[in-house]
């Protein structure tokens, strides 16, 4: 699987977040545009993405969330960031290093496929980080997400924003057709 080289180029049209603190979630301070309801997601879900988060500072983490029974955002699965790898062996087709974009592990999210269609559970979303950066898709973000050979052409984008080891920011963006939605992310129970 490719990833998204992120270039920090700018935000998508409509933007959703949540305010996280250092120690994880606080979803009584929701920031950004509401474009309708609140996405709930399990609070041990979104603590788990900050942790991802800041343990990988000071590079991008990334992931997949996957969907178990009647929650869409079940449980989170983390996949090795390969893009200093890449770089590496392909400085011109791949000029960011892990600080500053994300590719997926392969096999990573080969062995996820794998593993959620022998359980039948789906893969729901895919998560990275941004370092220094706010959470938004980059223009990269978005053509990888909608190009043909996408291998998770149903996923919603979830970026998590740090700061010097804090996750400042969280978005969604909802994926409908080739259009991504921002909602607002609701810790709930679960």
């Amino acid at each position: 699987m490719g990833g998204a080289e992120a270039a920090r180029t700018g935000p998508v049209s409509t933007i959703a977040a949540t305010r996280v603190s250092a120690r994880g979630v606080n979803p009584l301070q929701p920031i950004g545009k509401q474009d309708g309801d609140p996405v709930g997601i399990p609070a041990r879900v979104l603590n788990e993405l900050c942790e991802h988060a800041r343990e990988s500072d000071p590079e991008e983490c990334c992931g997949l969330v996957v969907g178990e029974g009647a929650q869409r955002y079940g449980r989170v699965v983390r996949c090795q960031n390969v893009m200093t790898q890449r770089h590496r062996e392909d400085p011109v087709a791949f000029p960011r290093d892990n600080s500053a974009a994300y590719y997926m592990s392969e096999s990573d999210v080969m062995a996820v496929r794998r593993d959620a269609d022998a359980s039948g559970v789906e893969i729901t979303a895919v998560y990275h980080s941004h370092v220094g950066e706010r959470a938004y898709l980059s223009e990269l973000d978005l053509a990888y997400a909608r190009h043909p050979l996408f291998p998770l052409p149903e996923a919603d984008q979830i970026v998590l924003s740090v700061f010097e080891s804090r996750i400042r920011e969280m978005k969604i963006f909802l994926r409908d057709g080739d259009v991504f939605r921002e909602r607002l992310v609701e810790a709930v129970a679960g």
